[in-house]
């Protein structure tokens, strides 16, 4: 298989994958860092909206250059001493190069004055076409002498100042966020795998995930703009799933180690990229396409957030493809084995929660659904979205103080004005009549025409009423627009612009939804081949998501976490957040599913049913909560910075992990699927390297001519069937069985394939046995009529199942106690006498299967086993003391059956 050649390689060649890892780090760390000056403000709105090409009409018909703004209060406006203290800093900045005109209370008429009396404004616009670099400097000079002025609350910013207060918040919200969430992380690491190296190798895949996708991003900017939240959202992004595909990594190979310590270790490292490795590649390309599922939406921020967010999330699946194994195979000896108390400790609480879920599945399932609906209802009928602004700033932070500064005293609660360009002669009475019906126009409070508009062209300010980009602000663009005249008109605004943004996403959200939909359904079809698991993956997603939502709406709209959180409730969530927690949600979403649904398509080929669903749950359970517990504390770090989108996606992201892995992972998909029963079958998986052979019987009773009583040989007599197993190299499943002669497995094949399942009724054969011994990859056993009472002693691979039918009254099933990798055991048509005390004793046994038997003895050992989730007892006389059978029924197994009838 691929992906086994590709975990043997990075074995052998651990430190050529490493060195070709360590000069991308070093790439990206020289190249990644500049990436953080090539960042820009990304706009919200596509480039061909109406808003934006009427921000851009107005710019060439009023062309203004940079605006700072500064709001000087808390002493009497015509205060001497103030006055001349403004005139003169005015006119040290009319000096200054690269400003062209400043406007204050004083020496300019019309100077503003705040409604209070006690507030000016001074107004300073720069040149147009400055240089960035150019343009800072002069902002950096003209505020510091703004902030000169003697007065007790001088507030200075702009629109520039405000994105680079924006980008800087942004910035250092990154830094401290990712360097308190890389500690705890390690902490956690460290607690969960048991060491401090192995601690090291998930962190060490996190890093370099990191690090290489700054370098990605870097590249990116000669491509699109890329903006300080893209690199916040993404590397995070990129830490938690690098740290998600090593946990998994790890805990698959810690597993195949235990099953057979003395295999090499690039044997160990193979099986593990074959099973854990294909996991990790599926879930990364499916999450990789659900980002890219942003790209489907034409805003330039998402567009860029799509593209980066691709890249973190497959530089991780390499990570955990590549670097992870290499560093594996270089640290294995110091990656411990699980301590005994975990191993003893149940199945876990995903485990127990499956279990439960089994019992009941109808009322926990529509439990569940029930309470991530009600979740949602704050969302679905509550929601207010709208652009981030200053707002988003830190209560403290100038430019938030500013802009509020300004709408408070200065601004009368009025909303910011609706700007439609009329491109026709203003003097026209086409004009004049539209100017009119704007007046009428629902929710609009006055128009202004700008004057010094010169040409065919008219710029009219229209005032809604409400809230800048409130409903009614909202309602008066789409009833402007509707109005329809004969002549061009543009409509812009910030009302304009979130409808524009609104109804774009709306648009083009099908499409989204669609290379969601595909990209899900074809990847779960690949794992699992059925149709229903992915539409279920896809309705329980969309729950996770509604409910993440509705709760987001309680705790940052309505303000229910504002103190605890540490932000002020702006009374609206940011419109980019739900469109950016679709893609999160559900790819973090299918990066569980694909964990659990994954394992589960294993444990089918050695059980049936629920018990194939709760087996899989119970021995991934520990990696989906490790890591999604990792995962959170990276999220989390986002809570840590000032910036409240940001807030708004780790707490969103948080909440979203909470419920997938506990109220979906843990009781609604055990239920649904319990409920579905057959429906989730799909076909049955392969072990990896399988040919189409899944199981191959072998007959050898010889057929006979009964006219001329000769023997007539079939098809494949002894001399071909040697070649039919030779021609197929990938037999992992072989039933020997004999009806009349007793053939020996050494006159066919010698050695055998290395086999996986075996069913057979020739174990009398020395010969026999030690070709079972020879098998180390041997899972399942399967012997019918076992005539060897030795046989035990021969086995050395590590069984998970094994299946005991028709033995004699003196079978040693004592020496079954030597066998500890047990999961399952079957026994049926037993004649001896079987102590339970025997099977109490296997620490790994989940299911035990007794039927048919002659005596059973010391059941009551049972009780006490801290795995042994499901029991079957039928017709084997009656083996309970009194009240024996009332103390199963209380024990709460998951599956109990006993009929001693």
């Amino acid at each position: 298989m691929m992906l086994a050649r590709l975990g043997r390689q990075c074995a052998r060649r651990r430190w050529v994958v490493l060195g070709v890892w360590l000069v991308l780090i070093t790439a990206g760390l020289i190249l990644g860092g500049s990436v953080f000056d090539r960042l820009t403000t990304t706009g919200s709105v596509r480039p061909d909206a109406e808003s934006r090409l009427a921000e851009l009409r107005v710019d060439r018909l009023q062309p203004e250059g940079p605006m700072i703004v500064a709001v000087v209060g808390g002493r009497d406006v015509w205060d001497p001493a103030l006055v001349a203290g403004v005139t003169a800093i005015a006119g040290e900045i009319r000096a200054m190069d690269g400003v062209r005109e400043v406007e204050d209370l004083y020496g300019v008429p019309g100077g503003q004055i705040g409604a209070d009396n006690r507030r000016s404004m001074i107004r300073v616009e720069l040149d147009e076409g400055l240089p960035d670099d150019r343009r800072e400097r002069v902002e950096d000079a003209v505020a510091s002498v703004l902030h000169r002025i003697d007065a007790p609350e001088v507030l200075v910013s702009g629109e520039k100042l405000a994105e680079r207060a924006f980008a800087d918040q942004a910035l250092a919200d990154t830094a401290f966020g990712e360097s308190v969430a890389l500690i705890v992380l390690l902490i956690l690491l460290v607690l969960i795998l048991g060491g401090f190296v192995a601690g090291l190798i998930p962190l060490a895949a996190a890093l370099a995930t990191v690090t290489v996708t700054l370098l990605g991003l870097f590249g990116l900017t000669a491509l699109t703009e890329v903006s300080e939240f893209t690199v916040n959202v993404v590397t995070l992004l990129g830490i938690g799933l690098a740290v998600d595909y090593a946990l998994l990594v790890i805990a698959r190979f810690r597993e195949e180690r235990d099953a057979e310590p003395e295999a090499p270790v690039a044997e160990l490292i193979a099986r593990t990229t074959a099973t854990a490795g294909r996991t990790v590649l599926i879930s990364g390309l499916a999450v990789a396409v659900t980002m890219s599922g942003l790209s489907a939406f034409a805003e330039p921020l998402l567009g860029a957030m799509a593209l980066g967010g691709a890249i973190a999330v497959l530089l991780g699946t390499a990570t955990g493809l590549t670097a992870v194994p290499a560093l594996i195979a270089v640290a294995h000896r110091r990656i411990p084995v699980p301590s005994s108390r975990r191993t003893v400790s149940g199945p876990g609480m995903l485990g127990r929660l499956a279990a439960f879920a089994q019992l009941r599945p109808g009322p926990v399932g529509l439990a569940a659904t029930a309470g991530l609906l009600a979740l949602s209802l704050p969302f679905l009928f509550a929601v207010n979205l709208e652009n981030s602004d200053a707002r988003a700033l830190p209560a403290s932070a100038e430019a938030r103080r500013l802009q509020e500064a300004v709408q408070r005293h200065f601004g009368g609660g009025q909303a910011e004005p609706i700007v439609v360009v009329v491109e026709a002669d203003p003097a026209g009475a086409a004009v004049r009549d539209y100017l009119n019906a704007l007046n009428t126009v629902d929710g609009v409070l006055r128009i202004q025409p700008r004057p010094d508009i010169t040409g065919p062209v008219a710029v009219v300010d229209v005032t809604p009423e409400g809230e800048t980009a409130g409903r009614s602000a909202r309602d008066a663009v789409r009833a402007i627009r509707d109005l329809d005249p004969s002549f061009p008109v543009l409509v812009g605004g910030a009302a304009a612009e979130l409808a524009d943004y609104r109804d774009s996403v709306a648009a083009r959200f099908p499409i989204a939804l669609l290379v969601v939909l595909l990209s899900t359904v074809v990847l779960l079809f690949v794992l699992t081949g059925s149709l229903v698991i992915p539409v279920k993956a896809l309705l329980m997603n969309a729950l996770v998501l509604l409910a993440t939502l509705g709760t987001l709406v309680v705790v940052f709209q309505w303000g229910a976490g504002d103190a605890l959180l540490g932000f002020d409730s702006w009374g609206a969530i940011d419109v980019t957040t739900p469109v950016l927690l679709f893609v999160f949600v559900f790819g973090l979403s299918m990066d569980y599913e694909v964990f659990l649904l994954a394992r589960i398509r294993e444990e089918r080929d050695r059980h049936q049913g629920d018990r194939a669903v709760r087996a899989g749950i119970e021995k991934s359970g520990p990696v989906v909560t490790a890591a999604a517990l990792c995962i959170g504390v990276v999220f989390l770090g986002f809570l840590l910075g000032d910036l409240t989108a940001v807030k708004e996606i780790g707490f969103a992201m948080t909440v979203a992990l909470l419920l997938d892995v506990t109220v979906v992972r843990g009781l609604l998909l055990p239920a649904v699927m319990s409920l579905l029963g057959d429906w989730t079958g799909g076909r049955r998986a392969r072990c990896a390297g399988c040919t189409t052979v899944g199981s191959l019987r072998v007959r050898k009773q010889p057929r006979h001519d009964r006219r001329r009583r000769r023997e007539v040989p079939r098809e494949h007599d002894r001399d071909q069937l040697p070649r039919v197993l030779v021609a197929l190299p990938g037999l992992r499943a072989l039933m020997w069985v004999s009806l009349i002669t007793v053939p020996r497995l050494p006159q066919v094949i010698d050695p055998l394939p290395p086999l996986e399942c075996l069913r057979t009724n020739v174990s009398g054969d020395p010969a026999v046995l030690r070709q079972v011994r020879s098998l180390p990859t041997l899972r399942h056993l399967e012997l019918i009529h076992p005539k060897n009472v030795d046989v035990f002693d021969h086995i050395r691979a590590p069984l998970r199942v094994l299946e005991l039918s028709s033995t004699g009254r003196d079978f040693p099933f004592r020496k079954v106690s030597a066998i500890p990798t047990l999961e399952a055991l079957r026994l049926k048509g037993v004649r001896a006498e079987v102590d339970c005390a025997v099977f109490a004793a296997l620490p790994e046994l989940v299911a035990l299967d007794v039927i048919d038997t002659r005596k059973l003895v010391n059941v009551e050992a049972l009780l006490d086993h801290p795995k042994l989730a499901s029991i079957r007892v039928l017709n084997c006389g009656n083996p309970f003391k009194k009240e024996g059978r009332a103390l199963f029924r209380s024990r709460g197994f998951a599956h109990l059956d006993i009929d001693c009838s």
